[in-house]
């Protein structure tokens, strides 16, 4: 970081420019002798010394006594050098489940929940007498669902004091929710969490009141330029948002085990944050918009009068490999991936290096959701954590 002394640098300026006359009181001693009155054959004086101050002009440099910043120009965002980090998903799914013989109905409300927020990093600023503040705005909207990322403040030149703010940002959809009889499925609530570090530059103008003088002057912009008081202001903004969310509805396949359960509707919801660059292009695609009619055999309509509706559909499992992602028999245990990830760890298949630790190998991880169907009942429902070695790290 490099700071510069407002004070400090206006006065090395003006070293360089023409003295200015000031007045300086400079101290005299004179020695007084006072006839003491009396018989003569008893005269004495009185002998004192007095302190006298007199004023005298002399040449000297001109000096600010304080400083501040007057005016802040060009305050510019290189987008060209942004860097986006990975990006989080926010995942939000509730299971429903009609074990009735009939069609049920019944009002949903789904979200999920991510940080907001920024922080401004100062690497060149300058210190001043009179608090100076540079007003930092930027707008712009990045990443997969085209997140909005805003910041308006107004933060200090100074590199030594931080600036930031942090927000919880939820992002929710209310529906009601209409299921067919003898049937189950999912409805999920997709949003990223979006982060990008963008670096800004400006400079700044600075002034000052100068120490009295003979000369005339009284500000130091009437001895230097406005070219020669401007400094660089720079630093890097982070900034983290939440993007709308994305909706899709999956019914699953066959029908729900019933046994000893009541003859309703029944959901479960739950929520989480995902390893970032965890959700798979083709998981992707089947998330649409809230305003969308979205997926196959699901409708989702908004309107200004009514909440989202959704419509689980009615027909029956197909008896050949599952739709979309799902991997696995008809009937049996099959699985959807969730998220994938890979990670690199040591791990003895790679081999030792020369000093006995194992080498790195890669690792995918992927969450899975298991189902598994009997004759086309749903018997059991479950997640998981798989890992699969993928191959060892060049050394």
């Amino acid at each position: 970081m490099a700071e510069l002394n407002g004070i400090a640098t206006l006065n090395s300026l003006l070293s360089q420019k023409p003295q200015v006359v000031r007045t300086r009181i400079r101290e005299e001693f004179v020695t007084i002798v006072r006839p003491i009155s009396g018989p003569p054959e008893f005269s004495s004086n009185d002998t004192f010394i007095e302190r006298r101050e007199i004023p005298e002009d002399y040449s000297d440099f001109a000096r600010v006594t304080s400083s501040e910043i007057i005016a802040v120009q060009n305050l510019t965002f290189d987008e060209v050098n942004l860097r986006a980090l990975p990006e989080r998903p926010l995942l939000g799914s509730q299971l429903y489940t009609n074990c009735a013989d009939g069609q049920l109905s019944v009002n949903i409300s789904l979200g999920v929940s991510g940080t907001s927020g920024y922080t401004i990093t100062k690497t060149n600023g300058v210190s001043t007498t009179i608090q100076g503040s540079v007003q930092v705005s930027y707008n712009s909207t990045y990443g997969t669902y085209s997140t909005m990322l805003s910041a308006n403040r107004s933060v200090s030149s100074s590199t030594s004091i931080a600036e930031s703010k942090s927000d919880t940002e939820t992002r929710t959809i209310s529906a009601n929710l209409t299921v067919g009889p003898k049937k189950h499925g999912r409805v999920e609530l997709l949003a990223f969490e979006t982060t990008v570090e963008v670096p800004f530059h400006a400079t700044l103008v600075l002034d000052g009141d100068l120490e009295p003088n003979k000369s005339g002057f009284t500000k130091a912009s009437q001895m230097l330029t406005a070219e020669e008081r401007t400094v660089p202001f720079s630093g890097e903004l982070r900034i983290t948002g939440v993007s709308a969310g994305r909706t899709r509805t999956t019914e699953l396949p066959g029908s729900p085990n019933c046994d000893g359960q009541e003859a309703g509707l029944r959901t479960l919801q739950s929520s989480r944050q995902l390893a970032p660059g965890s959700i798979s292009p083709e998981y992707l695609t089947q998330f649409h918009d809230m305003s969308e009619l979205a997926f196959e055999g699901h409708t989702l309509r908004t309107a200004a009068t009514s909440s989202p509706s959704f419509t689980a559909a009615t027909s029956s499992r197909s008896s050949v490999a599952v739709q979309g992602d799902t991997i696995g028999p008809a009937d049996g245990i099959s699985y959807q991936v969730i998220s994938s990830s890979v990670i690199m760890r040591m791990t003895p298949a790679c081999g030792f290096n020369d000093i006995g630790l194992p080498n790195g190998g890669n690792f995918l991880v992927e969450i899975r959701q298991y189902t598994q169907y009997q004759n086309g009942v749903l018997i059991a429902q479950w997640s998981s954590t798989e890992e699969t070695f993928q191959g060892c790290v060049p050394v």
